[in-house]
């Protein structure tokens, strides 16, 4: 297990609680939302700064195409008919910045990146003068739609997200070059992470633990009093 993942950062903060044994108050999911809400803000403060950030933080999630005509027919180009490339599972909401969310969509050789555009772009797309304008990517309803691909023949894309909540990748599963399923989801607490620099997680941390001691005055105990009532919920 990665000592930076979700799972090992819970156990940290159990450990300076003094809340590892089994009749613990305090559930992992309960741990992890305090952590997540620190994270956000620390991500956000930090790319508002517009620090240079690792491209280690960035999750890469390969997302299976199908052919869809749930979109306003005005948003298509008119050659393509009402039909458009949807992302098989809904796109995990990225943290948002000053200057945009951290969310990018490349092909996935990585060679060519999608802009974004607005939902509505295509309707304007016949007045340019440039002739049929690149491909791009849009999101309607939570999904990622790519439009304007040639003859709508592509079958996978890759997204770098930095996700608001990174739980929220376990309802998407792994996919090949070919857009098939593998399997598995693109979570696992035990080797994601929360997707911060390494000097940040020791701010986290002790924000939580200073949120914790303040709100709910935690007194030590190294005893394992089987008593207590535990929330069973785990991340």
């Amino acid at each position: 297990m990665d000592n930076r993942s979700i799972t090992a950062t819970i156990d940290k903060v159990r450990e300076m609680l003094r809340q590892t044994s089994d009749d613990s108050v305090y559930s992992d999911m309960f741990i992890y939302h305090l952590l997540l809400d620190e994270r956000n803000l620390l991500i956000e403060r930090e790319a508002n700064k517009r620090k240079m950030r690792s491209l280690f933080n960035t999750k890469t999630i390969c997302m299976p195409l199908v052919l869809s005509k749930d979109i306003p027919c005005d948003c298509v180009p008119e050659e393509l008919g009402c039909y458009v490339l949807k992302s098989k599972y809904p796109i995990p909401k990225p943290v948002s910045t000053l200057y945009g969310d951290m969310i990018k969509v490349t092909s996935l050789d990585g060679s060519k990146e999608y802009t974004f555009k607005s939902s509505f772009a295509g309707k304007y797309n016949k007045y340019s003068r440039l002739g049929r304008p690149p491909a791009y990517y849009t999101i309607y309803n939570d999904f990622l739609y790519l439009i304007g691909v040639p003859h709508n023949n592509l079958k996978a894309v890759l997204i770098h997200i930095i996700p608001e909540d990174p739980v929220s990748m376990d309802d998407i599963s792994l996919c090949d070059e070919d857009g098939n399923d593998l399997g598995d989801t693109c979570f696992d607490p035990t080797l994601d992470t929360f997707n911060i620099d390494g000097h940040l997680l020791s701010t986290m941390i002790e924000l939580v633990l200073k949120k914790l001691g303040v709100s709910l005055q935690i007194t030590e105990d190294m005893t394992n009093n089987s008593s207590s009532t535990r929330t069973d919920e785990t991340i």
